[in-house]
């Protein structure tokens, strides 16, 4: 058993890794294609720890530029071998941890990491879907409705809406920090060509993007309804419209979505497109990463 830290000659092998377990690993996939494997400061960047067995990669972690650990573990090898090491490993703050609820917990407690001190300890449903089987709302059948890529005059109002759930859904207390932080995220998804508004009759009704981008699966997140515009299939249907957009112009052949245990409507909204669940996914945080 080795563990060490990976470096650039080794993307080719933790690209094979994480599309092995593709659907919890997305982030990673994501941030190892945009960011590579060396640590610069960057964003997408992250330093990584490999664990190998007999030469082959067995699991990893990634310590990534907002100082968030993601973890990709799924044998008890690796995380024996994560426990020990990840003490000396971590040389920056840690703000969260993510990865698949069951590693996270496990690692949680053999660390002594404080859940009760955490801002965000949210154990959400990973829901997937193969795209050639989804299912298109008939709202989407209004010439009236809309789905289009965000746009320079969207930034200010997304950004408003980006602050609101980021205290709705994220528990982040509101502040001008927050408002502005939700500026430069919205501002980086435009940008990057990876948020999206649908419209009804011109009217901005709906915002989402894609959290995490790889050639053969995205991942939807950081939806927006608001609470004048809910209860009206808007949230369905901007995620349908924008998986339709990944498979028949990028390509992309699989979408995956995490969403709150709480959150029936868009628990509903997400298995009448057709994803069906596949697992848990933990996002803890202890400060804003």
């Amino acid at each position: 058993m080795q563990i060490r830290r990976l470096q650039s000659e080794d993307l080719s092998i933790v690209v094979a890794f994480l599309e092995e377990h593709l659907e919890s690993s997305l982030f990673l996939l994501s941030n190892v294609l945009k960011g590579g494997l060396e640590y610069r400061g960057r964003n997408y960047e992250a330093d990584y720890l490999g664990v190998f067995r007999d030469g082959t990669l067995i699991g990893l972690a990634s310590h990534t530029w907002v100082g968030t650990l993601l973890i990709q573990a799924p044998c008890l090898e690796a995380l024996n071998q994560l426990e020990s090491a990840l003490p000396r490993f971590l040389s920056r703050r840690l703000s969260g941890l993510l990865g698949p609820r069951d590693q996270c917990l496990e690692l949680m407690e053999r660390l002594s990491l404080d859940r009760g001190a955490a801002t965000l300890d949210q154990d959400e449903p990973m829901y997937a879907l193969e795209l050639s089987r989804l299912r298109m709302p008939t709202l989407l059948e209004d010439p009236r409705v809309a789905l289009r890529r965000s746009q320079p005059p969207d930034l200010k109002p997304r950004a408003l809406w980006r602050a609101d759930y980021l205290v709705e859904v994220m528990n982040f207390p509101s502040s001008t920090t927050l408002e502005q932080r939700a500026y430069t995220e919205v501002l980086s998804a435009h940008e990057e060509r990876r948020s999206f508004v649908l419209e009804h009759d011109g009217e901005r009704v709906a915002y989402g993007v894609f959290n995490a981008i790889t050639p053969r699966a995205v991942q939807l997140g950081g939806l927006w309804v608001p609470p004048e515009h809910r209860g009206r299939g808007y949230g369905r249907s901007l995620m349908a419209a924008g998986l339709k957009e990944a498979r028949d112009v990028e390509r992309i052949r699989q979408g995956v979505v995490m969403i709150d245990d709480g959150n029936r409507p868009a628990l509903n909204g997400s298995e009448a497109l057709g994803f069906l669940r596949v697992g848990r996914y933990s996002f803890t945080l202890w400060e804003e990463g």
